[in-house]
């Protein structure tokens, strides 16, 4: 059986714990971006909205969700926590996304609301030999390669 390739890494690396009334996202790893293009998914008004001003205290049924800006950096950053509330403990999922807008980010990640769920990248980048743009960069440089071998052997009749 051949090897199987790693998958490439999802942008935050994190750990998700519930103590009622509210989810708790210890971040690992994240993006370098600063908190004004970091944003979350607001379910109650179907929006993204930025993290900024959301910062500092816990969350409540009013401002369900918040930041604790451990390191004070103005960015979502290693031992940073999201803080989630739902008292009923009935979300699955919560949604972070980086920069863009409120209407178009950039990227988004799915946190899956499970107490205990951990992810860490086990993966990595794709192989240089499985990157599609890579290949196809190759495949056109061997084309030009016979290309221009056949030309200049037409040249020299």
């Amino acid at each position: 059986m051949a090897a199987s390739a790693s998958t490439p890494c999802l942008p935050m690396g994190y750990s998700v714990t519930y103590a009622s009334p509210s989810w708790t996202v210890l971040v690992d790893y994240a993006p370098a971006a600063p908190l004004n293009v970091t944003w979350y998914w607001s379910w109650w008004n179907g929006t993204f909205e930025s993290f900024v001003g959301h910062a500092g205290r816990p969350p409540t049924s009013f401002e369900p969700v918040t930041l604790d800006d451990v390191d004070g950096n103005g960015a979502l950053s290693a031992s940073d926590r999201i803080r989630i509330w739902d008292d009923s403990q009935s979300l699955r999922n919560a949604t972070v996304a980086w920069y863009g807008d409120a209407s178009r980010v950039g990227y988004t990640e799915g946190l899956p609301l499970s107490d205990g769920h951990r992810y860490g990248c086990s993966g990595g980048p794709l192989p240089l030999w499985e990157d599609p743009i890579v290949l196809l960069g190759a495949s056109v440089a061997v084309v030009a390669v016979i290309a221009g071998i056949v030309l200049s052997r037409r040249s020299r009749r």
